[in-house]
């Protein structure tokens, strides 16, 4: 089971303990049957002109911690740890959100 986090930012907040804490729960965690979050990971987050800035990584999100964290400061952030479904399709960097539009 994949895992997200949206998050809705205040003016000054500063993202970056709330996404050490979301890395963290996604190397722990486990699905019921047994999936982890190891199959990759993307970060979408709203620039000052209302345009999504997507970053995507086929490592593990606990494993990019520090680009994870190095994202800019923003009022909006879509992310996503992915478990990838099927063996074929994991190493595929396509499959990993955040989708955004508009």
């Amino acid at each position: 089971m994949c895992r997200l986090l949206l998050v809705h930012a205040p003016d000054g907040f500063d993202p970056t303990e709330l996404f050490l804490s979301f890395s963290e729960i996604c190397r722990k965690s486990r699905s019921v049957d047994g999936e982890s979050q190891r199959d990759g990971w993307g970060i979408a987050w709203m620039r000052p002109e209302n345009t999504w800035a997507v970053h995507k990584s086929l490592h593990p999100i606990w494993e990019d911690a520090a680009t994870l964290t190095d994202a800019p400061r923003s009022r909006a952030y879509a992310i996503h740890a992915r478990s990838a479904s099927f063996d074929k399709d994991r190493r595929e960097i396509a499959h990993n959100q955040p989708y955004v539009s508009g």
